[in-house]
């Protein structure tokens, strides 16, 4: 493997980290129109740096979680010249995939950053609840501690009809995107699991607009 492929890997790899970190706030909870607003606008953003990675082939190199080598598939042809031997060489159709611009060093630097900016925004749990308006919920099977919020689930809440219909929306036109989140979540290194609910509708809006930010810039490394 090429020093490149072995960049892109790294790169790969971020990005399935920056994708997870987006299921670490629950954006299911009942709070009334403004707030399913602000989640529907928290869930494009995701949905957003999915496809994003999907454009640039990011999505092409899967990374073991054992080896951290990709699990790849290569085909191999054979050149000849007059008076020579016949030489080898291999193809990688994953790297065919990738947008030859992350081989500029100066796009590949500013990528990771932004990818290492995306995670860093969700690292800080003093920062997620000061500045983002953010508070840790439990689960279902969990034991709630203080000033830890019960997820709708755990409590045994039924959907709004809002949620239910923006939920459909979503299932339909990104069920695939959110599956493939969700399976790198599992892969993904995350130093904390704690699940995040909306608190402060304004401070919430601070960090989908940072992460907006973040998706701008790296859509403009990459111009059609």
């Amino acid at each position: 493997m090429t020093d490149i492929a072995g960049i892109a890997i790294g790169v790969a790899a971020m990005w399935q980290t920056a994708v997870a970190v987006y299921e670490l706030v629950d954006s299911t909870r009942q709070y009334g129109m403004d707030y399913e607003i602000l989640n529907v606008k928290f869930e494009v953003e995701r949905v957003r740096l999915v496809c994003w990675g999907d454009a640039v082939g990011l999505k092409s190199l899967v990374v073991s979680g054992n080896s951290n080598e990709p699990t790849r598939s290569s085909t191999t042809t054979t050149t000849t010249t007059p008076g020579s031997t016949p030489a080898s060489s291999t193809s990688d159709p994953n790297n065919a995939k990738l947008d030859p611009r992350l081989n500029r060093e100066e796009i590949r630097t500013a990528v990771l950053r932004l990818l290492g900016c995306i995670q860093h925004a969700f690292e800080n749990t003093t920062v997620l609840q000061e500045r983002y308006g953010l508070q840790p919920v439990v689960t279902r099977g969990q034991v709630p501690a203080a000033g830890v919020l019960e997820s709708d689930e755990a409590a045994g809440l039924p959907p709004s009809q809002t949620q239910r219909i923006l939920q459909g929306v979503f299932k339909r036109a990104y069920e695939n995107l959110r599956r493939v989140a969700r399976d790198r979540q599992r892969d993904a290194p995350l130093a904390r699991r704690t699940v995040w609910a909306v608190r402060d509708r304004s401070k919430f809006a601070a960090l989908v607009a940072e992460l907006r930010g973040f998706n701008d810039s790296l859509e403009s490394l990459f111009p059609d």
